[in-house]
């Protein structure tokens, strides 16, 4: 091909434009393999346009044209939701109305390796941003996720645990908690339940550590370059350290085979951590 060639091709690509999503899966592989994948090819196209959940813009807007909400209309936790015919109805309902010239959907959107569905492959090639918001003028010491969720419920944590816990570190440190509609509820502690990814970065940006089972939040501290702790069997290992950890954020990463640990043991990780720091 010509050098003309060439920049004629460019051209066209450049006058494209890409519709992306909507993601509705996992918040860990819509930070690790979706949007690091779509910040690598933005500059392919005159605009992108991004379908994904309310309160996630704040990935996309270094390279998004317009961000477009879409929420399922059950729990979109569960990858496999999206192919409920009702769910994908409405997707096409909203997609017919917005111009485009290409269409990109998740793998969620089938895991059948159906035509045009893509997931980023093997964490390569991605390109990554380190998050920062200070949309809250908040600070804590430590930020809890106490993990509650339908899916994957192996990794939950006890409820009685976390109460013991969040009581005994809340006598030395200042501590806040946040999640989705799923996680676990306290009295007495500061809660942003249901807040914006742009909200907990936010926090996740001025606190000293989070401390969560292996979870979205702890995927999303990595990202804001916060120290985090966590637990959990020994195969989540690389994906803590490296795999899903572009910045290498430092994680104190504890090995617990059943992915349930003591009282007394997360209270020594905590502390351990915090004094490390």
């Amino acid at each position: 091909m010509s050098i003309m060639s060439e920049i004629t091709v460019s051209k066209i690509e450049l006058n494209k434009t890409l519709l992306a999503g909507p993601w509705v899966g996992e918040l860990g592989t819509e930070l690790f393999c979706w949007q690091g994948y779509l910040r690598s090819i933005a500059h392919r196209y005159n605009k992108v346009i991004v379908m994904g959940k309310t309160g996630h813009e704040i990935l996309y807007e270094d390279f998004c044209s317009k961000y477009i909400e879409f929420n399922p209309d059950k729990d979109g936790s569960q990858a496999v939701e999206i192919e409920q015919r009702s769910c994908y109805n409405k997707i096409l309902n909203v997609v017919k109305n917005i111009e485009h010239d290409e269409w990109l959907k998740p793998f969620v959107m089938g895991y059948s390796g159906k035509k045009n569905h893509v997931l980023a492959p093997e964490f390569t090639g991605q390109r990554f941003l380190k998050l920062k918001s200070d949309s809250l003028n908040k600070k804590y010491d430590i930020i809890i996720h106490p993990r509650n969720k339908n899916s994957d419920t192996y990794r939950n944590w006890n409820k009685n645990k976390w109460k013991a816990l969040i009581n005994l570190v809340g006598k030395e440190y200042h501590v806040a908690l946040i999640g989705g509609d799923e996680s676990l509820t306290f009295k007495n502690v500061d809660e942003y339940k249901n807040h914006s990814l742009r909200d907990v970065v936010s926090l996740m940006n001025r606190t000293k550590l989070v401390v969560s089972p292996i979870s979205g939040p702890i995927h999303l501290a990595a990202l804001c370059d916060t120290r985090h702790l966590t637990w959990g069997a020994p195969i989540e290992i690389n994906k803590c350290d490296s795999h899903w950890n572009p910045f290498r954020t430092f994680c104190y990463y504890k090995i617990i085979q059943e992915y349930d640990p003591t009282l007394d043991e997360v209270y020594e990780y905590v502390i351990e951590a915090m004094k490390m720091l």
